[in-house]
């Protein structure tokens, strides 16, 4: 195991303890576990948390790019990657304090459609009102249809396709070529050679909803794998990323309440954003287990609304909160078994934390992660996501990734620790509370050596028991 590698990350995760203990005095994590009952649910907090003061609507949680020059503040409007369309009015204003910015709409090619802008909104004209401060808003476009032709490697001496076209208007019914080779297992389509990111499944089914349009392949390379080819133990991981959720729930148990309409649509910079964070938190375990347990992570983006069916509510300190968890979701039932541990990743627009008041929860197998306190941090100081995608893309030492990284393997780690009995295993809260008084060691350090476990407390070596990874899942 990479002890190495474990106290290289000690400086980088004890600011995330200190950011975390912090926090915690303002938002408080609870821990509700059924201590014999390993399909109980674990709700807590996120540590990327803050009051955001609107609903997710407002343009007012745009982009920053700073302070007020001697003319004024400037707000400019661009495309991103110069593809897709243009923006018609003013690209660049400068406007005084307290003034407003003039009209500018995303319009979109032929052949394009226009899909939102960096700020989490998706009228394609705006007018951003009283300015107090510098901002830089991105619009995106996405190609309405997109051709992929297919490298069924050098191995292949079948019949070929040359290519699969999808149409975002008829998503459902795209028909991938499904090939066959003696002595091969087919595993899907992926969009690089190296087989990070995952098109369809074994069985042809698409992965990446609306979410495949926005790849930067013309190419998609088939995947193989050799009859009787002897490996380590692959542990596989699937994220499932909300899409799109149209549901009436209500934000307390009193029924006279009435109901509240949630609408949600994922945005561009989110779709390219949490992506990226998965990708870096597989290789992050393969870094840690150094070979002794294989990690592989892939994606699915629905493309179906989810509604008020899916969504389960339980009670945190008397408020109600709601949860989201994959084995509620239709459209993904049939994927859900070839995966050890499954997250998902969604929104409700719940900006106010009216429906929900934690950071996330976990059961058996499942967690589940609220967008809302993944990007909290970012929105209520005016941070550019963007600019956040570009740090990740380019510095996994930044501090927004070892954030990212801590909130994502914090909720993975339960999907585990809910597999076993109370008295079969240590409750890894209780390591982390441990090392924390102990002090010396920062969250992601806890959770390493959690995951490894390598903890020892109390003269004993207590976290996840090795036996797990080979041996499979224990009660289920």
């Amino acid at each position: 195991m990479k002890k190495r590698y474990i106290n290289n990350l000690i400086v980088f995760s004890l600011l995330i303890s200190l950011l975390i203990i912090s926090l915690c005095l303002l938002y408080s994590c609870d821990l509700s576990k059924n201590q014999n009952n390993q399909n109980n649910t674990i709700i807590e907090n996120n540590t990327n948390t803050g009051d955001s003061g609107n609903n997710g609507s407002n343009t007012d949680i745009g982009d920053e790019t700073g302070n007020e020059t001697d003319n004024g503040f400037i707000v400019s409007y661009s495309v991103d990657r110069n593809v897709g369309g243009k923006i018609v009015g003013k690209r660049s204003q400068t406007i005084n304090w307290g003034d407003d910015a003039e009209t500018v709409v995303a319009v979109a090619d032929e052949d394009y459609i226009f899909v939102g802008w960096s700020d989490l909104s998706f009228e394609a004209a705006r007018q951003d009102k009283e300015i107090e401060r510098n901002f830089e808003y991105v619009a995106y476009f996405q190609p309405i249809s997109k051709i992929f032709r297919y490298d069924y490697g050098e191995l292949y001496s079948g019949s070929k396709h040359g290519s699969v076209t999808l149409n975002r208007d008829n998503l459902d019914h795209v028909e991938f070529d499904v090939p066959q080779m003696n002595g091969y297992v087919f595993l899907g389509w992926y969009a690089d050679k190296n087989f990070r990111v995952k098109i369809t499944d074994e069985n042809g089914r698409l992965m990446l909803g609306f979410y495949t349009f926005d790849l930067d392949t013309e190419v998609i390379y088939a995947r193989w794998k050799q009859n009787g080819m002897d490996e380590k133990p692959i542990y596989r991981v699937l994220t499932v990323f909300v899409d799109e959720v149209e549901a009436q729930l209500q934000p307390t148990y009193n029924l006279d309440e009435p109901y509240i309409s949630v609408s949600y649509k994922m945005s561009v910079i989110e779709q390219r954003l949490f992506a990226l964070i998965t990708t870096g938190v597989c290789d992050y375990l393969n870094n840690l287990f150094d070979g002794e347990v294989k990690f592989e992570f892939d994606n699915y983006y629905t493309t179906r609304p989810i509604n008020e069916n899916s969504f389960e509510s339980g009670n945190n300190s008397g408020l109600r909160t709601y949860s989201l968890q994959a084995n509620r979701i239709n459209e993904v039932q049939g994927l859900l078994e070839n995966y050890r541990s499954v997250m998902t990743l969604f929104s409700m627009n719940d900006w106010d934390r009216v429906l929900h008041n934690v950071g996330g929860s976990s059961t058996a197998k499942y967690g589940m992660s609220h967008i809302e306190e993944e990007l909290m941090g970012y929105i209520i100081n005016y941070e550019p996501l963007q600019d956040v995608f570009n740090d990740l893309k380019k510095d996994r030492n930044d501090i927004k990734w070892l954030q990212s990284l801590d909130s994502y393997l914090h909720e993975f780690i339960h999907t585990i620790e809910q597999k076993y009995y109370f008295d079969e295993i240590y409750e890894y809260h209780e390591a982390l509370d441990y090392y924390l008084n102990k002090g010396g060691y920062g969250t992601l350090d806890i959770s390493a050596l959690y995951l490894l476990n390598q903890a020892e407390i109390n003269g004993k070596f207590v976290g996840i028991p090795k036996s797990y990874w080979e041996d499979g899942d224990p009660h289920m």
